[in-house]
């Protein structure tokens, strides 16, 4: 029985130390979780922005192309008024006047 008594307690030193240890571990874990989760969120809300970014760039570059398009039409527009103008010209030539010039 003494040889046992003996055993138990050399064993309750080795079993605190275990018992730390583990508790420990568990701590160390949950900091893992936390790390990990953290880097996630940061992972999906870069994402996020990214997407975010892109869109409002697609979204300009189609206003831009509707402006280019709009601007093209009325160019093409006051191109033919120039045309139809061109041979109303003073000077009968059907070259059109230059600013100041035959008004």
């Amino acid at each position: 029985m003494e040889e046992a008594e003996a055993i138990l307690a050399q064993s309750q030193p080795q079993k605190a130390e275990i018992d730390r240890l583990t508790h420990e571990n568990a701590i160390l874990k949950q900091g893992i979780r936390i790390q990990q989760n953290a880097v996630e969120r940061t992972r999906a809300e870069g994402e996020q922005l990214r997407r975010a970014d892109q869109a409002t760039f697609v979204a300009a570059a189609q206003q831009a192309a509707g402006h280019i398009r709009e601007l093209e039409r009325v160019n093409y527009a006051l191109k033919v008024q120039l045309e139809q103008m061109a041979p109303a010209s003073s000077d009968g030539s059907g070259a059109m006047p230059r600013w100041g010039e035959g008004f």
